[in-house]
């Protein structure tokens, strides 16, 4: 399961606070994994993952590039949430995922901004989480199964694209809650470079998407 509209809605009057709350509230995240970013030199790469993964990614980079030679590279930037509206929007959804308890969860803001496409990547610590669109333009999302096994690079998750098959496409609808899988192969992609994304959802630590279906179908209509 790559995703799933969740027909209830929540939390509704704090996702309207959160969207109208300045940029400059929030707190930008900088984890480790963003500093390993797709530009980096091959120097920058052999002294992270040695020579030989190194080489194999660069080969996949190159790739990547010829598979979607039009594409120029979106930027999405993470957001924690001030505490004071963390907590109001733990607070507003259904009970039985606050009894979770905040361990589990991790409320976030995402904002994409310039470029055309997202290129394929995994996440690197969650594996999924629910998300409401607050704002788009009409960008594709797409989810990659793989047609042959191949390492993955932890540091960098960049994929063989020669060995990726599409699995499932969305045009996500804004102002409705879904599942999100993380955990699996996934782009996005757009046709206009100037438009900007913004997102608001909150991470699971260890639920994946399907746990996530099966809680959902349990307690609410689906």
């Amino acid at each position: 399961m790559y995703y799933q509209y969740i027909e209830q809605d929540f939390a509704t009057d704090i996702c309207e606070k959160i969207k109208d709350t300045p940029l400059d509230q929030f707190i930008i995240r900088n984890p480790a994994w963003r500093r390993l970013s797709h530009s980096s030199t091959i120097k920058e790469m052999e002294a992270i993952v040695g020579i030989r993964d190194a080489k194999e990614l660069m080969k996949r980079k190159l790739l990547m590039l010829r598979k979607f030679p039009d594409a120029t590279r979106l930027e999405f930037s993470q957001y924690s949430l001030p505490d004071d509206l963390a907590d109001e929007l733990i607070d507003s959804l259904p009970k039985f995922l606050k009894e979770l308890g905040r361990d589990e969860m991790v409320p976030i803001l995402q904002i994409s901004t310039g470029g055309t496409m997202l290129y394929p990547h995994k996440g690197h610590y969650r594996k999924a989480s629910i998300f409401k669109l607050l704002r788009g333009d009409k960008e594709t999302t797409t989810w990659w199964k793989n047609t042959e096994d191949f390492k993955v690079v932890n540091e960098y998750r960049i994929p063989d694209v020669r060995k990726l098959a599409v699995a499932d496409q969305a045009e996500l609808v804004e102002d409705k809650w879904l599942i999100f899988n993380h955990f699996e192969w996934h782009s996005v992609q757009k046709s206009n470079p100037n438009s900007l994304r913004i997102n608001v959802g909150i991470d699971f630590n260890t639920l994946s998407a399907q746990d996530l279906s099966n809680l959902f179908s349990k307690n609410m209509h689906i």
